[in-house]
């Protein structure tokens, strides 16, 4: 535990030493993908509003799918691109190889960026799935029970919350394995998206607790969005994203199982 805990000083401490090399690279970047964010969501909600206030229900819906996976498609190409920048800088790639958004342009890359985006949605609606859903079941299985005693559903309370709370992380450990999906080429076979999924879920044996507890660590860097009014989420955006690409890099050299060239 405690190799684990100087690991993760180390690997935060090289993200914070990347950012701070090239500031003005990583806080821009950060910036501008809030901005496009933000507008989007904004720019949604308005027109839905509006669609929803002048069409029919299901005309709307259609409208609405349409429009958010439009918005879902330049966002997800435009995040692993950056990405990808970050990973390309950490291996002291040209800066001119960084800038360009070959994504955009490249049928390839983009169906590339496509495919792992949709994989993380999938990752995330799961995790997002079993926050909300575990707790409420938690909720309605303690109300329908009752021992007569305050000090016996006390305990059966807490037992039943701590047991919640256990399969929850245990949930989040498991989606671990599938972490360096994201950052894996494999050269002999890059179609084959189920080999790398067995290549991650390989690399990450021993070290999905240890991503799951560097997951937490940034807890308190996220809270400082909300009382910032997300002007933290500049520095938080980049600095999480470089600690997880060194995470990465660690797993890799620690591994020498396959090629790691992250988007390359």
């Amino acid at each position: 535990m405690a190799s684990f805990h100087m690991r993760r000083k180390a690997i935060k401490r090289e993200a914070r030493k990347s950012i701070f090399s090239n500031p003005l690279f990583f806080f821009s970047t950060s910036f501008l993908f809030i901005i496009l964010a933000a507008g989007s969501s904004s720019f949604l909600r308005t027109l839905s509003r509006t669609v929803s206030s002048t069409a029919p229900d299901s005309i709307a819906l259609c409208f609405e799918i349409v429009l958010y996976s439009f918005v879902f498609l330049v966002l997800s190409a435009f995040f692993t691109e950056l990405l990808r920048s970050y990973i390309l800088l950490k291996k002291n790639t040209e800066k001119r190889k960084v800038c360009c958004l070959n994504v955009f342009t490249e049928k390839q890359e983009f169906c590339k960026h496509l495919r792992l985006s949709v994989f993380a949605a999938i990752l995330c609606f799961f995790e997002f799935l079993i926050l909300n859903c575990l707790p409420a079941i938690t909720r309605e299985t303690l109300a329908s029970f009752s021992f007569e005693s305050e000090i016996l559903d006390s305990l059966f309370g807490f037992s039943f919350y701590i047991l919640c709370f256990l399969i929850i992380a245990f949930f989040s450990i498991w989606l671990n394995s599938f972490f360096m999906v994201f950052f894996l080429t494999d050269n002999s076979d890059e179609s084959s998206f189920c080999v790398k999924l067995c290549r991650s879920k390989n690399m990450m044996k021993g070290k999905r607790g240890e991503l799951f507890l560097l997951n937490l660590s940034f807890i308190p860097h996220f809270l400082t969005v909300y009382f910032t009014f997300g002007i933290s989420l500049i520095y938080v955006l980049p600095y999480y994203l470089n600690t997880l690409c060194s995470f990465a890099f660690y797993v890799a050299e620690d591994s020498k199982k396959c090629t790691f060239y992250a988007f390359t």
